[in-house]
């Protein structure tokens, strides 16, 4: 078992708009190893625009192969 934490900075789109903005993220999250090389993480990402402006969040549940 291990925490996840991260920081990053991209591309975001929001609502219906197909046009993109700078934004930045944060995220924290929990992993566990299961069988050796399988992780599978639970993760909280929250999100937001240049202008700090607007704020979004994101609950992610994901998979990997860790060699």
């Amino acid at each position: 078992m291990g925490f996840l934490i991260g920081v990053g900075v991209g591309v975001v789109t929001q609502g219906v708009s197909t046009s993109s903005f700078f934004g930045m993220m944060a995220s924290t999250g929990i992993a566990f190893t299961i069988f050796g090389h399988n992780r599978v993480e639970l993760d909280f990402k929250l999100l937001a625009n240049k202008d700090v402006s607007w704020w979004g969040g994101i609950v992610n549940v994901g998979y990997q192969y860790v060699f």
